[in-house]
């Protein structure tokens, strides 16, 4: 991979991320799980290392954020 391409590749992924940390502090959830693949996974984990949930396609990982959240904020 050539510099510019690599440069271009991270800048991108900070893109990306920049976009997933917005939108969870805004609680944005449905835009959140839009930065995902239709099919994509989302997998959790408590701080025991086991694995919360794991919902599948962008409607669920929506649903379970925003519940996630929902708690949080109690």
């Amino acid at each position: 991979m050539e510099v510019v391409e690599r440069s271009s590749v991270i800048e991108a992924v900070r893109l990306v991320l920049a976009r997933y940390v917005r939108y969870a502090d805004l609680q944005q959830w449905q835009d959140l799980a839009g930065l995902r693949t239709p099919d994509g996974t989302f997998t959790p984990h408590r701080p025991d290392g086991s694995a919360w949930v794991r919902p599948e396609g962008r409607g669920q990982i929506s649903a379970t954020a925003g519940a996630a959240g929902d708690r949080a904020a109690r």
